[in-house]
This record gives structure tokens, C-alpha cells and sequence, in this order.
């Protein structure tokens, strides 16, 4: 429940949060600013997923996933996702294909 300034109650809304990252980030393929396998965390300016990885995960547990070792936290949405959201033509998210995205885009 979303209690706005006025104090006027919105039901009906959800959020969700993430338990773990997936480890798919492919860095060596990846574009990655000042790369040094030794850092915990990568600035990705272009993202390639190790397919293995992600073959390796059933579907159903990864429509939505946040890679690990990344900088940000970038939320990945499997395109039956993103059909879902543009069926009902919602507005207010920007989804760009993995494959076309870079650092920058997401403005």
C-alpha cells in the first residue's frame, strides 16, 4: 500500500526484491571500463552473457534477473516480460533489447 502526501491510501501495488545475482556477465567479451578481473564489481558500458550460464537456469526462474559483479543494478526482463508491459502499452518504462544497449541508452 502507497500512502501519497495527502494521506489518501493506493492499494494494489507490488515490489519486489532480489535474493541473489546471477553470475552471467561474460567480461572478457563484455565492454568494460578499466577491466581487472581481480575488482568485485565492473563498470559494464556493454553487456555479453555467458549463454552456458543462462541455458543452464530454467526459464521460469530467470525472466527477471540483476547480473552480479556489475556496478549498477540493472535489471534484466526476459522478453515474455516485456511483451506483458507492452501489451498494455504501459508508458512509463523504456525497454531496450540487451543486444542494442550500451552505456548511456537507458537516459
Amino acid at each position: 500500500m502507497i500512502i501519497d502526501d495527502d494521506e489518501n491510501y493506493h492499494e494494489g501495488y507490488w515490489t519486489f526484491n532480489y535474493y541473489d545475482r546471477v553470475d552471467c556477465v561474460d567480461f572478457e567479451r563484455s565492454t568494460v571500463e578499466d577491466y581487472d578481473p581481480k575488482d568485485a564489481r565492473h563498470y559494464v558500458e556493454k553487456f555479453v552473457f555467458k549463454s552456458e550460464v543462462l541455458a543452464a537456469i530454467p526459464e521460469e526462474e530467470r525472466l527477471m534477473f540483476q547480473p552480479k559483479k556489475i556496478d549498477k543494478a540493472y535489471t534484466i526482463l526476459h522478453k515474455k516480460i516485456v511483451d506483458i508491459f507492452n501489451k498494455h502499452n504501459v508508458e512509463t518504462l523504456r525497454f531496450i533489447k540487451v543486444a542494442d544497449w550500451e552505456y548511456g541508452k537507458q537516459f
